[in-house]
């Protein structure tokens, strides 16, 4: 019989079961102090702390002179189409495209038969008027002297004397044929009138061409010229004498110094045209080579600057165009601002910025869409 003051030993069932029970407590306890604890906190920060990285774009002030440049075409000082001053058929070509001539150098030259007919009738006919004219001056000379005999009327020494004088007149008339048809034939060799290069020869050998015809262009001038078109909103700003600055893709890149030479007063259907001088000749230098002008816009003297930046680092939304910019210094940590800015012309350099931003502002260019103002950022180098 068991005493009163003692209680029952437990079973083993019931001890496994307090065991389990005080397991679970005791790992709820220590879930809920790491939960409410500092040390678990600052694992936790430090595992949602994310920092992105941005790339940026130094801000750097420029000269205020502005290079802009103008494809053009490259044209001879001077041109020439060379033509016959008659009709005829082509009896030789002396050159062909390209083909580097002198001044007085034969170009071409036409059948002269027909004009050698022509010449030698009018020869004939000048030998006849000769003949005319020496027997009505023989006659009127002996009509005079009969008539300071009293032997012959006045009526007959003025009809021999207007005899006398139209047989003159035809004879230098037939003179004037003679020199003519003489002129046509060498009217049928064409020369060059300068020192150039055969830029076209649009016609062929037995060829029949008119009067005033191209047989020929030649290019010729010791400063090539190069024409472009100029838009209206910088015309302006061109003048004469200016200097300028020609590239050849052909000659490899080649700059040339070159001026202003001509500017147009009427524009095309965008543009007006201006045509630029080399001041310096150069064989290798061909008409119809493609160019590009170069042109400097603005005083070197000048204190004023521009702002360029990459155009996608402006972005526009509801309240107006903006850059981000990253307040820190390369390398390290810094926060993200919002920067209103006015915009100019796009151009080969970027963006300009007229307004908003300063020499050194670094302009956030990569990782936009995933920052926004206020934003920790790490900046890399520019």
């Amino acid at each position: 019989m068991a005493s009163a003051g003692r209680r029952p030993a437990p079973s083993r069932g019931n001890r496994m079961g307090t065991v389990r029970r005080d397991e679970v407590i005791r790992i709820a306890a220590l879930l809920l102090a790491c939960a409410i604890g500092p040390g678990c906190q600052a694992t936790d920060a430090q595992e949602e702390r994310v920092v992105r990285p941005v790339r940026v774009h130094a801000v750097q002030a420029t000269s205020a002179v502005q290079l802009r440049r103008f494809p053009g075409t490259a044209e001879a000082g001077t041109e020439a189409a060379l033509s016959f001053k008659v009709s005829g058929q082509i009896k030789r070509l002396m050159v062909a495209v390209g083909s580097a001539v002198r001044r007085g150098e034969p170009i071409a030259e036409l059948d002269d038969t027909d004009l050698q007919l022509e010449l030698r009738k009018s020869e004939a006919a000048y030998a006849e008027a000769s003949a005319r004219e020496r027997n009505a001056r023989a006659a009127y000379e002996r009509t005079k002297i009969l008539h300071e005999r009293d032997s012959a009327s006045d009526k007959e020494l003025d009809s021999d004397q207007a005899q006398a004088d139209s047989a003159r007149a035809s004879l230098r008339a037939q003179a004037q044929a003679v020199a003519l048809a003489k002129s046509r034939i060498g009217y049928t060799k064409l020369y060059s009138p300068e020192d150039g290069l055969i830029a076209s020869v649009p016609v062929s050998v037995n060829e029949n061409v008119d009067a005033g015809e191209t047989i020929a262009t030649l290019n010729f001038g010791a400063r090539p010229k190069v024409a472009f078109n100029v838009p209206g909103k910088l015309i302006g700003k061109v003048e004469r004498l200016q200097p300028a600055a020609v590239t050849f893709a052909a000659l490899g890149g080649k700059r040339f110094a070159a001026e202003v030479y001509e500017v147009g007063v009427a524009a095309g259907r965008t543009a007006y045209p201006v045509t630029a001088e080399l001041l310096e000749p150069d064989p290798s230098i061909r008409a119809g080579m493609v160019a590009e002008v170069i042109l400097e816009f603005g005083s070197a003297e000048s204190q004023a600057t521009r702002i360029f930046v990459p155009a996608y680092a402006v972005a526009e939304d509801a309240d107006g165009r903006f850059t981000l910019i990253a307040q820190g210094e390369p390398g390290g940590e810094g926060t993200i601002e919002r920067r209103p800015v006015t915009i100019g012309d796009l151009g080969q350099q970027g963006l300009e910025i007229t307004e908003g931003l300063e020499p050194g502002d670094l302009v956030v260019t990569a990782g936009i869409r995933f920052v926004e103002p206020g934003m920790t950022v790490r900046i890399l180098e520019p």
